[in-house]
């Protein structure tokens, strides 16, 4: 571990590229794996959930190897104040994409009592999985790497939410690529305010329940709504009604000076 360590700081872009590239990898052939095992689908929810677990199970362990758990903010509740903003920007940002995607704000016409419970333990594992791997142990080790500067902080969330973004693009399998390359530009700027939540109230978990119920939201309402035709105009319009997050994170980050400490413990 002491290896590792010294890698993601002597060089925190390689080993934060590669640590990407390898967590979705990883992601894939457990899947696969599960997929067999259980005789399931691939994208069938419970396989995909099953390998979550585990490789978020394995990321946890990582983190703990390389004494890093608190200080990356997984096991910390965070600031009150953090959990507020986080609030706020999740009602703006449902009311942003419900309307963007589907045209008006209608959760009336779904019926939650019908969804599937693996549904919504899917979604969840999804959101957990992604901010441990990314605002949990990617972006602590470059502001480890950087340290607890504004431009290294703002350098930090850019490069995880760069990262993480280009992972979308796997959904050019059901969405054309100009759809596709909106949405990773559109999902990259909702990161930075996820990765200034995360440094700033010291603590994964309010991106990781905003996170899960801002996808949750719109996986119910499209059980009984399609979204807006044509629907590149409708990834256009929710790219437009995102950057106020992004804005408001690169704000707090350059503010962090009114708000001490950061999750970065100072060696």
């Amino acid at each position: 571990m002491n290896k590792l360590k010294a890698v993601s700081e002597k060089h925190p872009v390689w080993f934060a590229v590669c640590f990407s590239i390898t967590w979705f990898v990883f992601l894939f052939v457990i899947a696969g794996i599960t997929s067999q095992a259980f005789g399931r689908p691939f994208e069938d929810p419970v396989t995909a959930t099953i390998a979550r677990v585990l490789l978020t199970i394995g990321v946890i362990l990582l983190l703990r190897r390389c004494g890093w758990l608190r200080d990356a903010g997984i096991t910390r509740v965070g600031k009150w104040w953090a959990w507020l903003l986080a609030l706020g920007g999740f009602v703006y940002y449902a009311w942003a994409s419900l309307y963007s995607l589907f045209g008006k704000i209608d959760m009336a016409t779904a019926d939650i009592s019908a969804v599937p419970l693996i549904i919504f333990g899917s979604q969840f594992m999804v959101a957990l999985s992604e901010e441990i791997a990314f605002r949990g142990l990617i972006l602590y080790a470059l502001m480890r790497a950087w340290k607890d500067s504004i431009r290294g902080t703002i350098g930090s969330v850019l490069l995880t939410s760069l990262l993480f973004a280009v992972l979308h693009f796997i959904q050019g399998f059901t969405l054309n690529i100009s759809t596709v390359s909106l949405l990773v530009l559109q999902t990259a700027i909702v990161a930075i305010w996820w990765g200034a939540l995360v440094q700033s109230g010291r603590s994964i978990w309010p991106v990781v329940l905003i996170h899960f119920f801002g996808n949750s939201i719109v996986g119910v309402q499209s059980l009984s709504m399609p979204l807006a035709e044509p629907v590149i105009l409708a990834y256009r319009q929710l790219l437009w009604l995102s950057i106020p997050l992004g804005l408001l994170g690169l704000g707090l980050i350059y503010c962090k000076e009114k708000y001490p400490g950061g999750f970065i413990k100072r060696e």
